[in-house]
């Protein structure tokens, strides 16, 4: 959080920096001192404003209080990518005046300088274009295909398709071309199973969503369709969640409902292991209360949450096994024998240039396939919806087939 206000801090006085800039030099106001004064508070009021009622807005149960959210939100990124934009146009105004500020300088270089006015229109420019994009890349997933040779395949693995989501992120207003690209890619590929790596809905209140329910309803496979709990659904209350993946004929995998482990085949089992968030008390829904039945009560801190969703079975050396875990930490609590851990959670940054702060807090990127042991491969996918803000700009949803080989 501290990482985050810094940064926010540093892009509201750049943004308002060349926000004034260019429209001074564009008006050219007598009271300039007014017009620096009153961008400024409406910068910090756009800015700030969505960090200090973020938490309130999320949990919203209003249509009003959740689309403020969202353009709360989206300013954030609009921003960000205003703020991208007049940086590398700052560099370049900085390269082609050096010659001039160490004493030789060249006429030509001089003259590429940008006034502040064109800094702005060109940063916003972008910042336009990239919003059609983003908008476009978050409404569109692409597939990606990846075959896996696990070392105790046997032969009836050989040609085995496992169609793998994560980061629907289920609520009102989604964009319906999401859920129809996973029918196409189940009427294409007819993959055996499909898992889904966490965060099926987005929160607390996430108003009317019987139809995308009873779309998610009618996804088949022959070995049906599971999930595990993601941070997302620990905000919308466990008990809820479990609920929702109920009416959408999705079995859950967890600690929390009491069922880590799925023998699909005798030769192919799927683990699943909660998100500490099931397992914290709400920070988005102080009015929730425990569930009746629930034997096991939310645990204090983080700490103590991870030691719960770490509880991961002990399984045989024979056949394919597959982790299925919606953030991907925790590798050295992976007992032996595991296969496969497929995640999802991080989006991959979802929006250029978020994506490099992401992969700077986490030890692995999305959309490849890296190696902890001999054995166990971990993959991360980018998710295949959306959080908040409706843009994947240059880090585009994924729907990913995994098709296994046997030796």
């Amino acid at each position: 959080m501290i990482v985050f206000s810094t940064g926010l801090l540093c892009f509201t006085g750049l943004v308002w920096w060349h926000l004034q800039s260019g429209i001074l030099d564009c008006i050219h106001s007598g009271h300039p001192r007014i017009w620096r004064l009153a961008l400024l508070l409406v910068v910090i009021l756009l800015n700030w404003g969505p960090l200090l009622l973020g938490r309130h807005l999320f949990a919203s149960t209003s249509p009003f209080g959740r689309a403020l959210m969202v353009i709360s939100f989206s300013w954030m990124v609009l921003e960000l990518w205003f703020g991208t934009a007049a940086i590398a146009l700052d560099l370049w105004n900085l390269a082609t005046a050096l010659p001039k500020y160490v004493g030789h300088p060249v006429p030509a270089m001089t003259k590429a300088v940008l006034r502040p006015r064109n800094v702005m229109f060109l940063s916003v420019a972008f910042t336009f274009l990239a919003a059609i994009i983003g908008n476009l890349q978050a409404r569109y997933p692409h597939i990606a295909h990846y075959d896996l040779t696990p070392p105790c395949a046997p032969p009836e693995a050989n040609c085995y398709k496992i169609l793998l989501i994560s980061d629907l992120h289920i609520t009102q207003g989604k964009y319906p071309s999401i859920m129809n690209a996973v029918d196409q890619v189940l009427a294409s590929e007819k993959p055996d199973l499909i898992l889904h790596a966490g965060d099926f809905l987005d929160g607390p209140h996430h108003g009317d969503i019987y139809d995308q329910l009873q779309h998610v309803k009618r996804w088949n496979a022959p070995d049906g369709k599971y999930a595990v709990f993601g941070n997302h659904d620990g905000y919308a209350e466990w008990h809820h969640s479990r609920d929702i993946h109920e009416k959408a004929e999705v079995t859950l995998l967890g600690q929390r409902v009491k069922r880590t482990l799925a023998e699909i085949h005798p030769w192919l089992r799927v683990v699943g292991s909660d998100d500490p968030a099931c397992w914290l008390p709400n920070m988005f829904d102080k009015s929730s209360v425990q569930s009746e039945g629930d034997d096991e009560p939310s645990v204090k801190n983080k700490t103590d949450a991870w030691t719960k969703c770490c509880q991961i079975p002990e399984v045989p050396a024979d056949g394919v096994t597959i982790l299925l875990r919606h953030q991907p930490f925790g590798t050295s609590d992976v007992p032996k024998n595991y296969d496969m851990m497929l995640c999802g959670h991080t989006h991959g940054g979802q929006i250029f240039p978020f994506n490099f702060v992401v992969n700077a807090f986490h030890d692995f990127r999305t959309h490849r396939w890296y190696s902890v042991n001999s054995r166990l491969r971990i993959y991360i996918c980018r998710g295949t919806g959306f959080w908040g803000p409706p843009f994947r700009f240059l880090i585009p949803p994924e729907i990913t087939i995994i098709t296994l080989h046997s030796q």
